[in-house]
């Protein structure tokens, strides 16, 4: 589709671009990254034969850029440049109109019936047909900058260029456009070339990502290479760390301010917990990193509170489970969107183990209300919220992202342990029981202090980890055996 092949130039003695080299396909939503300065912008003015290049060429079906006249260049090739706040008194069709000059023989041509449709369903489809009538100086930023897309979109391009189309745009603007152009790259193999600062955007919107550096290629590939760290770190001089999007398969870039108290240490201590008879309670003085099977607030978040709070073994139904989780929050002020919360039906039962050893500091807290770990069956289906065995971990230090996962598996083969140790079985399937559906764990950090790399069974922490939930879960378990 488009082949910049070698391609070097820039403006008299100043910056100048230095043997890019790169191809992009029909169909692309194709990305152009880089720091300010790195030729972004002198790029895809030579890309659309704006700036011509002093080596190598550029390329459009196999011809030169160069090569097409004007209006022949405008069929193929549409070109949206940084939004300023320059506007004119034209109306909003009128400007979209425009677009459709590259289809046109003649000075004073009058727009067609196709030409009329063409422009309804661009300012359609790029939400602008209700203010068709207003000038173009009557608009917000991210108002005229749709009306500028719907224009080259009435080109009827091939191609379009972008630079920083999301500049200046909110956060609703950014989406719509963007998704605007994905859709239009997929349904009608536009192909589009962007200019994005955003690299996040860059990451969830492109097919590819061209990242410059001082004039020169660094990497042009999929944006799940790009973006990692090493380039990152190399090319921008800033560190960030690279986190998994939620909902698709991308990478993310996150920035780390530079801590004002870096070298604060924060602990964790059994003068944190407070204990009562209808709930657990671990406030720590600082945030920390959660991974859990909470039934509220699970996954991965940062908290500062920590529950795991009585409930009554007659309230079946989830509905009622959170108007009684709501009415302990309020009444004993927990913020719910910065608690951690677990439930249960024996808080009596528990074991609490704080281990500082081997450089390791953690606390772990079980609690069990049920040595059958099949009782809780009855409510599986309606509930699945009370934990039959709790399980809270706090670990002094900096986990890497999957040491937390590790630390789960550790953890659950310990309680595993501990169950078979009891001779517990499961009555569902009358084999030995390796825990409950309802069984809920967590894994919290203090991220400060000490970089702990491992939680398996063959490091240290996870030897900790297992011996303490072993011991623990066995302790909770035998008092409820007692009990009945």
């Amino acid at each position: 589709m488009i082949n910049v092949h070698n391609v070097s130039g820039g403006y008299g003695n100043g910056f100048r671009l230095q043997n890019i080299d790169f191809q992009v396909e029909k169909g692309e939503f194709f990305g152009i990254i880089g720091p300010n300065g790195s030729g972004k912008t002198t790029l895809v003015k030579m890309m659309s034969g704006i700036l011509e290049s002093e080596h190598g060429t550029v390329m459009l079906h196999d011809r030169k850029i160069g090569e097409f006249r004007p209006k022949q260049l405008a069929q193929k090739l549409a070109v949206l440049p940084q939004l300023t706040e320059q506007s004119f008194r034209f109306t909003v069709k009128d400007t979209v109109a425009l677009g459709r000059y590259a289809h046109q023989t003649g000075l004073f041509t009058t727009l067609t019936e196709k030409d009329e449709q063409i422009i309804a369903n661009v300012m359609s489809h790029t939400h602008i047909a209700d203010y068709a009538d207003a000038t173009i100086d009557q608009l917000s930023g991210g108002e005229r900058q749709r009306v500028f897309l719907a224009q080259a979109l009435a080109q009827e391009p091939e191609v379009i260029i972008l630079d920083e189309p999301t500049n200046h745009l909110d956060l609703t603007y950014q989406k719509e456009l963007l998704d605007l152009l994905n859709a239009w790259t997929n349904d009608r193999e536009l192909t589009v070339i962007a200019i994005f600062h955003d690299l996040n955007l860059a990451s969830l919107y492109c097919d590819r990502l061209l990242l410059l550096n001082k004039g020169r290629v660094h990497i042009c590939d999929l944006p799940n290479e790009v973006i990692q760290h090493e380039h990152i770190l190399k090319v921008y001089g800033t560190d960030v760390e690279n986190c998994a999007h939620p909902a698709i398969p991308t990478l993310q870039v996150m920035l780390t301010p530079e801590q004002h108290h870096a070298d604060e240490f924060h602990f964790i201590s059994e003068d944190y917990l407070k204990i009562t008879d209808r709930f657990i309670a671990f406030e720590p003085d600082v945030p920390l990193k959660t991974v859990s099977t909470n039934p509220f607030n699970r996954g991965n978040g940062w908290y500062k509170k920590f529950v795991n709070h009585y409930i009554e073994s007659d309230i079946h139904s989830r509905e009622n489970i959170l108007v009684e989780m709501n009415n302990f929050l309020t009444e004993n002020n927990f913020d719910k969107n910065d608690t951690a919360i677990m439930l249960t039906t024996d808080i009596a039962n528990r074991a609490i183990r704080m281990v500082q050893q081997d450089g390791i500091k953690l606390l772990v807290v079980v609690t069990a209300s049920a040595v059958d770990s099949s009782s809780g069956i009855e409510y599986m289906h309606d509930r699945q919220c009370d934990g039959t065995i709790n399980t809270w971990i706090f670990i002094e230090g900096k986990l890497l992202d999957y040491v937390f996962t590790q630390a789960i598996v550790t953890a659950t083969e310990a309680k595993t342990r501990a169950l078979q140790e009891m001779n517990i079985l499961d009555q569902a399937s009358n084999t030995r029981a390796t825990g409950n559906s309802t069984d809920n764990i967590l894994i919290a950090a203090t991220q400060s202090n000490m970089v702990i790399q491992s939680a398996t069974t063959a490091s240290s922490l996870g030897a900790h980890i297992g011996k303490a939930v072993y011991d623990c879960t066995l302790k909770a378990l035998r008092m409820k055996e007692h009990e009945g």
